[in-house]
Parts: structure tokens; C-alpha cells; sequence
């Protein structure tokens, strides 16, 4: 049933009231010209609203739409589409409201409507429950349609529910494309024969996701890019998309050498969020990058997103994409790994804590990392005369399943926590990593006398920046940080803090946010 307009509800300039119903559930909209994106109700979860809903008359008067704080909301609701009942997309610059809350919509069903304040009695109040995703732009997407224009194929590498699939259909929306899902059977069956199938799209783009569910395809792939190629024709054909990297790495290099390009896809920046600074940025950092988690409607509802999440990967994922390790295994290995957040790598301690041997952790290491789930940050090396450190640094790359490995479930139980200063250091090392373009390494630096080096940036040669990370607002910095500066002889020095401003010390040491950081880092690059 498609929705019912009912007319002359013109209060507060709205033009429409729109009313839908299916089945047992029950959706109210109010939608003005031109009209912002908004918000349904779902009458499962709160009966209550069906049959006020269902009783309204044919000329309501609305008065207003509130929060749950009794704040009058200028936002504009509408009803989007039928099967996205309970999804409801807004404008990533719309921050008149919040990500998720509790709305109170209260119309007056007097005909004609009151000059006064309309009687209690006279009024139908009902509360319903809305969840925005919002459209975030990402920093890779133009990187992506260049990459497009310039090679046969290009692959975006990057963990479950991180947005790569709502990354590629934003991307199809700007050309003739064809979208196939190779976990959904019925778009596997039109791959049957893929080259007989691919070559009836020729002219359009095709996206082909989680691709390394089917291996073989890459071989049919590199026939049907060479044939466009003597063509001329040979740029922007596939984009793939696929969920670990180095088992698509090894499936397409064999076939596709040359003709593809990898772009990894990460969790949202600090960048790409409503603000880069305050309660925005604690979010992000508490609740990580993955878009779900992220724009929950409360933390209880990111906590429990990632305990999923974790759990569909360790039973589901894992398993199907090869090795047979028993998912209570993985997450002892996991949350080991998390208690020592940012610390050196020691697999003989690792594998006596399993009861396995070295070669095992190793193993189970190389796994997490090839998911994308573990980032191991090498050691700098190089002649400077000095016993350096030359075991990896481990991180859980995410901020968000880190803390609900730990059973962090709020901001608040972050602050108290023993983990708080990894956790931010892991957190502003992943964003910074992340910006950084090809060519540019990371490592950090630490020699057995005591000076470290947080995070070390080699642009090139004798162009390399050292930043101290500092969840404290009153930064202090260790005389071992000075001296491995002098070690390496850094061009710049930083200090990222969890703080706003942006000032300079002794030392030549610039302490910043790490908004301001991440812009520096673009200028530099440019």
C-alpha cells in the first residue's frame, strides 16, 4: 500500500501529511516542499502507535515535532521508500538533529484546528523511534573514480560492514553500471558463464562483490579486459570488492597483473564525521569507524552491533574463508591481543597462554592481519648506531571493536580505564596511517636504551616527521622522545593530544589535534 497523502495539513508550512501502513506496521510522515529526508516508526517494537495512527482524521493540524528533551525540532520528515521502512537516510550536513533519538510528534485532530493552544484531549500524541545512516563522503571515493579512469579494474579492500558496497552504488550513480552480489546465489548463477554474461554489459561498469568467494572469475576477467584493450577501450570495466586483502591479493595478482589497482577501505576519519572535534570525535574514537557502530542511537546499541559483529566473524567469516580454528581459540587470541594494545609483539607468550606453539601465533596473527582486523607496525631500521627494537607493535585497528573486546561500553568506562592511552594511541595511528598516500611509510622507533618514538613518517629521503600521541589534555613529553628525534633526525615534531588548541614548545614541538594533524598531513602531501 503506497502512501496516502491527506490534505490541507498546512500547519507550520508543511504541505503533506503522509500516511502508510502495511500489514501491522505503521508509519507517520510530515513532508514539506522540497523536503528534508526523515523518519517512520515501527509498530512491532511500539504497538502503541498503530492505532492512534490508524484513528487519525482527515484533517490533522500538526503541532510540533519534539525530542525526547522537549526541544521543538525544525527538521522536516518524510517517508522515503516502503522497504526502508526502518531506515531513513539524511543529509550528512543536516545536523539539526541527532543520529538517533526518541521523537514525540504531537498533532492536533480538531477540525477546524484551534486558534488557542488546542486542548489535551483534542490531542494525539504519539512517540516513535528513529535511526538516520547518514550519507558520509568519503576521502577515497574521488581516489576510486580516478583510479577507474585510468585502469581496467580497481579493487577496494576492506572488512565487513565498513561501507564498501554503499562506497561502490554511490559510485554507480555517476555512470551506467551493473551490480552483482557473488554471495547472493541468484547472481551467481548469471556468472555461469562469466564471459558470455560480462560481455553483454561492454559499455557499463560492473561491480562485483565479495569477489573472492569466487576465485576462478579472475581468469575470465583478464580475457574480457584484454579484448577491450585492443579495442581501446580497456579503463573503468570492474569494480571489485572484496573483504580479506591478501587472498584477493593472491587470487587477482595471478590473473590480473597489471590490470588492477588496490584501494583499502577503512573505518570513517575523523574528517568525514559532522565535526573532526568534541563529543563528535569521543563517538568516533569510542565507538569506531565501522558506519553502524558509529551512528547508533545510544552506546548500548554500538556495544551490542560490535559484540556482533565480532561474533559473526569469529563463526561465520573465518571459517569460510579458509582455515579451521575454533572460534573460542580466535577470541582468547583476539582479546589477548587487546589487553596489550600497542605493546611489542611476543609470541612466546602469546602461544603459552593458548597452549600452542610460536609458529601458530604466527599463524593466527598473519590471519587477523590478512582480515584486516590487526595492524602490525614495524620497527624502524637503519644505521644510526643504536640497538633497536625489532619486534612488530600489534594494534586492533578499530577503536570500537577494541573497546568491546575489553567490555568498554561507554565513553565513561573508557576514561577509567587502565587501557585509555593505548587506546587513543592506537586510534590516532590508524587515522594517521590511513591518510597517508603511497610511498610514505610508518614505523615507529625504539632502541633498548629507553628512546621511542611513537609514530615515525618517512616521506623520503631526510623528510621524516616523529609524533608523540597523548590522550592527556596537559601533554608532558619524555627527554627519550628528544633523543631519538636527534637519533633520526627528524624534520618535524608532534605532539596529537586528545585536545583542541594548537601551540608550540620548546624543542621546536608543535602539539595539535589530530584534525589539525591530519590537514598538515594533506598539505604536505598535495
Amino acid at each position: 500500500m503506497h502512501p496516502r497523502r491527506i490534505p490541507h495539513a498546512k500547519a507550520f508550512g508543511f504541505a503533506n501529511v503522509l500516511f502508510h501502513r502495511k500489514d501491522k506496521t505503521a508509519g507517520f510522515a510530515v513532508e514539506k516542499d522540497g523536503g528534508f529526508p526523515g523518519a517512520g516508526s515501527d509498530s512491532n517494537r511500539h504497538p502503541q502507535t498503530a492505532k492512534p495512527i490508524a484513528g487519525f482524521c482527515k484533517k490533522p493540524n500538526l503541532i510540533g515535532v519534539f525530542n525526547r528533551q522537549g526541544d521543538k525540532m525544525p527538521s522536516v520528515f518524510r517517508w522515503p521508500k516502503p522497504k526502508f521502512r526502518f531506515k531513513v537516510i539524511t543529509e550528512a550536513n543536516h545536523g539539526s538533529c541527532p543520529i538517533a533519538s526518541a521523537f514525540i510528534l504531537v498533532l492536533d485532530l480538531a477540525q477546524p484546528p484551534p486558534e488557542n493552544k488546542p486542548k489535551l484531549n483534542n490531542l494525539a500524541i504519539l512517540i516513535f523511534y528513529v535511526k538516520y545512516t547518514r550519507m558520509y563522503k568519503r576521502d577515497i571515493a574521488d581516489q576510486i573514480i580516478q583510479s577507474l579512469s585510468q585502469n581496467p579494474a580497481v579493487a577496494i579492500l576492506g572488512p565487513r560492514q565498513i561501507g564498501k558496497t554503499t562506497l561502490a552504488h554511490d559510485i554507480a550513480k555517476t555512470q551506467s553500471s551493473v551490480y552483482l552480489d557473488l554471495e547472493n546465489p541468484e547472481d551467481m548463477q548469471k556468472l555461469e558463464d562469466p564471459a558470455a554474461y560480462l560481455e553483454r554489459y561492454g559499455d557499463r561498469l560492473v561491480i562485483l562483490d565479495e569477489i573472492q568467494r569466487y576465485p576462478n572469475l579472475f581468469q575470465s576477467l583478464r580475457g574480457i579486459i584484454d579484448a577491450r584493450r585492443r579495442e581501446g577501450r580497456g579503463n573503468g570495466r570492474f569494480l571489485v570488492l572484496g573483504s580479506a586483502s591478501n587472498q584477493l591479493l593472491k587470487q587477482s595478482a595471478e590473473s590480473l597483473a597489471g590490470r588492477i589497482h588496490y584501494v583499502e577501505m577503512t573505518g570513517l576519519n575523523p574528517l568525514e564525521i559532522e565535526s573532526p572535534h568534541g563529543e563528535y570525535l569521543n563517538r568516533l574514537w569510542m565507538r569506531g569507524g565501522f558506519p553502524d557502530s558509529y551512528a547508533a542511537s545510544d552506546d548500548q546499541s554500538s556495544h551490542a552491533w560490535r559484540q556482533n559483529f565480532i561474533r559473526t566473524y569469529l563463526e561465520r567469516d573465518i571459517p569460510q574463508s579458509g582455515p579451521r580454528i575454533p572460534a573460542t581459540t580466535l577470541m582468547r587470541f583476539w582479546t589477548m591481543l587487546a589487553h596489550s594494545q600497542g605493546e611489542l609483539l611476543n609470541a612466546s607468550t602469546l602461544a603459552r597462554s593458548l597452549d600452542v606453539k610460536s609458529v601458530t601465533i604466527s599463524r593466527y596473527l598473519d590471519l587477523m592481519s590478512d582480515l584486516l582486523l590487526i595492524r602490525k607496525l614495524a620497527p624502524w631500521h637503519g644505521n644510526v648506531k643504536k640497538r633497536l627494537v625489532k619486534s612488530p607493535r600489534t594494534y586492533v585497528r578499530d577503536s570500537g571493536l577494541l573497546h568491546a573486546l575489553l567490555r568498554i561500553s561507554n565513553y565513561e568506562s573508557l576514561l577509567g580505564h587502565p587501557i585509555l592511552g593505548k587506546s587513543w594511541e592506537g586510534f590516532v595511528i590508524e587515522t594517521i596511517i590511513n591518510g597517508l598516500p603511497i610511498g610514505v611509510h610508518p614505523f615507529f622507533y625504539r632502541t633498548s636504551a629507553g628512546a621511542e618514538i611513537d609514530l615515525v613518517i618517512e616521506f623520503g629521503l631526510n623528510d621524516s616527521w616523529a609524533v608523540e600521541i597523548k590522550a592527556s589534555r596537559k601533554p608532558t613529553l619524555s627527554r627519550g622522545f628528544h633523543t631519538a628525534c636527534d637519533d633520526l633526525k627528524v624534520k618535524k615534531r608532534f605532539v596529537v593530544y586528545a585536545g583542541d588548541d594548537h601551540f608550540s614548545t620548546s624543542h621546536e614541538t608543535t602539539i595539535l589535534s589530530l584534525a589539525h594533524f591530519m590537514n598538515l598531513l594533506k598539505q604536505h602531501t598535495a
